[in-house]
């Protein structure tokens, strides 16, 4: 090390000789190398005393402390060429004395020699090192080797201090150069001041986003920036000049000419929006400006301009003017539909007086109001729902459902509505069960809403086909009608908010334009798609709705055992088997839940009235009957009765099977005593536990 220093201090001696009237010239001769200070901490005395005695031969200022509180105090005063620290000192040993003096920004480069009476300390000597130790002594300590190692830290710091006068001596001398240097370069920087702030312009002209350009005062172009080359593909012969006028608009081009020469005549900022065609042909809207610049006497000595492109703002801007018109149709859509019923509500209480005794009108009037109450509540329903799933505030209640009963559900539903418009309906489902993971109230809403859309835009006598079918893991749903169809342009927009396909005032099916947005909506949350499929007006619609079905394997839970695993479903091998009755008059629903609880091993029949029920109990005495509450004629309450004034049916459990799913009509069928109730469509999860839950006879 000392050797590289030194090597140091030659060639700054060699590049600072004094050169004639040099500040350097003047300066003192370097000084002979001044003594250095060597602190010695140890707590005792003698060894203080030998340390001296060895050291003095080096003539340098031996600095001693008798504690690592003294020496931190000396430290901060002076500069140090080496530490000697004792290890084994009371009070702040020569650890933690070394941590401190590492942690002061003055003496973290110190040198720090452990010196310790024994290699048995609580430290091992690689500590010490980590501590920033340069070596480690144990006493005795060898004089000869210590005054070696100490010699060189000696040298080393006084080298430094060498290179840093030299250093110095240096800076002085490039000093006194540089500033006879400085007329010189100053006037050079004038003579190419406009050239450089010109590179410098064009530079920042070619980082702009914008396209960029320079004319004369008579408008003619010398100069674009890259961006403008980059985007219309054109060469600098092809555009320079008047050359521009080839990448416009040609439409525009007349009116950007004039308003161009009226403010190069008058001097004036030139602002104009045109097209420009970019190098693929595609034209692109623009915001062009062009301010003067003038010398100080106000004369117009050039142009600079822009061309900023403003195309997606500009659909940006005619995006929200649709949106906010589509929101004023919406309102006044709503405002019609929400007077449509309470216009027959503020009638009726206006007649209301006039025909309050007469029982049968009255009667008819209060079915008429609640009616149209019934029509408004579902009006803000829908609203709600579409609020609570653009806000993300709707969760899904999923559950393994068979979506073959959802639909039977929904078609049983509207039979009414098909009936009123005289519609055939035809239905297609597979012989067994098809899972999903859902929801099902929401995927309820799902299919009737596009059950009722079809059945609304198809003309009376109409053709309306519903099925569902697995294909390649997926289940699908398709709804079709022959009815009013919908055009190709609209097959995407048709799912957006407030989007009608009939817009004209005389619409007669009314709506708000959120049922399919809100259809979108659910069967995206549920992990599907739904897709719009029509030839045009007047050729009818299919919606397509697409679910994850639930593989085969993952309808038993992991690590139950399985019976008749040949089945399509399998079931748990503790599930017990029942004579099952299914009574339904929809024929659809008996034959779905039949399906769904044959595929779990039960012996199920069906009857389709109250009467055939009661009798079919009577003959084969089922273990359980699942029975539907609103039955023409016999509805189930009165079946649940007659069923349990039997002797020989005590022991029946009977299940109430209802679309109406509140507290109170729960209350009412064990009342009517039912044993369960279970709200439609069931799952199959929910059949299980309840068959779970039954003894086997």
């Amino acid at each position: 090390m000392p050797g590289h220093s030194g090597a140091i201090v030659d060639e700054l001696d060699d590049r600072a000789n004094p050169l004639p009237g040099s500040p350097v010239q003047t300066a003192e001769a370097s000084p002979a190398l001044q003594k250095v200070n060597i602190l010695l901490v140890d707590d005792q005395l003698l060894a203080l005393r030998f340390l001296e005695g060895v050291l003095s031969g080096l003539g340098q200022n031996l600095v001693k402390a008798e504690s690592g509180e003294e020496a931190l105090r000396i430290l901060q005063e002076r500069d140090f060429a080496t530490i000697l620290l004792d290890v084994q000192m009371p009070g702040m040993d020569g650890f933690e004395t070394a941590r401190l003096i590492r942690s002061r920004e003055k003496t973290r480069h110190t040198p720090i020699i452990f010196v310790t009476a024994s290699d048995e300390h609580r430290y091992s000597a690689e500590e010490a090192y980590l501590l920033g130790a340069v070596d480690y002594l144990t006493k005795p300590v060898v004089p000869v080797i210590l005054r070696a190692k100490v010699s060189q830290f000696i040298e080393l710091f006084q080298k430094t201090q060498q290179v840093e006068r030299q250093a110095e001596k240096l800076r002085l001398l490039e000093r006194h150069e540089f500033e006879q240097k400085l007329a010189a370069e100053n006037a050079r920087l004038r003579d190419e001041a406009i050239r450089a702030r010109e590179e410098q312009f064009h530079t920042l002209a070619d980082s702009i986003p914008q396209l960029a350009w320079m004319a004369r005062a008579d408008g003619h172009i010398v100069w674009y920036n890259k961006r403008w080359y980059e985007y219309t593909g054109a060469t600098p012969e092809q555009v320079e000049g008047w050359g521009w006028q080839s990448v416009i608009d040609p439409i525009e081009l007349p009116r950007v000419l004039e308003n161009w020469k009226v403010a190069i005549a008058t001097g004036e900022p030139w602002e104009d929006t045109f097209p420009l065609r970019r190098h693929d042909g595609n034209m692109r809207w623009h915001l062009s400006r062009a301010v003067p610049v003038k010398d100080e006497q106000g004369v117009v000595t050039g142009w600079f301009g822009t061309n900023t492109d403003i195309t997606e703002r500009m659909e940006m801007e005619a995006a929200l003017k649709e949106a906010d018109r589509r929101k004023d149709q919406f309102l006044a859509t709503l405002a019609h539909e929400l007077r449509n019923p309470i216009a027959p509500i503020s009638y009726g209480l206006q007649v209301w007086p006039s025909i309050e005794g007469n029982r049968t009108e009255m009667e008819n009037l209060r079915a008429t109001m609640e009616q149209q109450v019934q029509q408004m509540i579902r009006l803000i329903d829908d609203l709600m729902d579409v609020s609570r799933v653009t806000r993300g505030k709707i969760q899904l209640r999923k559950q393994r459902i068979d979506l073959g009963t959802v639909l039977s559900g929904c078609i049983e539903a509207i039979e009414p509505l098909l009936k009123a418009h005289e519609h055939q309906l035809t239905v297609a489902l597979p012989a067994s069960p098809l899972f999903v993971e859902g929801d099902v109230a929401r995927l309820t809403q799902v299919f009737g809403n596009l059950l009722n859309n079809a059945v609304k835009y198809t003309s009376r006598k109409g053709e309306i086909r519903a099925s569902l079918d697995i294909e390649g893991g997926w289940a699908v749903v398709r709804i079709r009608d022959n009815g009013i169809g919908i055009p190709k342009e609209m097959l995407v927009e048709i799912f957006e908010m407030f989007r009608q396909v009939d817009q004209t005032l005389e619409r007669s099916n009314g709506g708000l334009g959120i049922g399919l947005t809100l259809v979108k909506q659910l069967v995206e949350l549920h992990g599907g798609s739904v897709e719009a499929r029509s030839e045009g007006a007047g050729t009818g619609s299919e919606f397509v709705v697409k679910l994850p079905a639930v593989a085969f394997d993952a309808l038993v839970p992991a690590g139950a055992p399985e019976c008749d695993a040949g089945r399509a479903r399998p079931r748990p091998c503790n599930l017990p088997q029942h004579r099952v009755l299914v009574v339904d008059d929809v024929p659809a629903s008996a034959k779905t839940l039949a399906m769904m609880l044959k595929s779990i091993g039960q012996d199920v029949s069906m009857r389709h009235d109250g009467l055939a029920a009661i009798e079919w109990a009577l003959a084969n005495r089922p273990n359980v009957v699942f029975l539907d509450i609103s039955m023409p004629g016999m509805n189930g309450y009165e079946v649940a009765t007659r069923l349990r004034a039997e002797p020989a049916l005590k022991n029946i459990i009977l299940v109430a099977l209802t679309g109406y799913g509140q507290e109170d009509d729960r209350l009412r069928a064990l009342a009517a005593g039912f044993d369960q109730h279970i709200t439609k469509p069931a799952s199959i999860d929910s059949l299980e536990r309840l068959l779970m839950s039954i003894p086997a006879t």
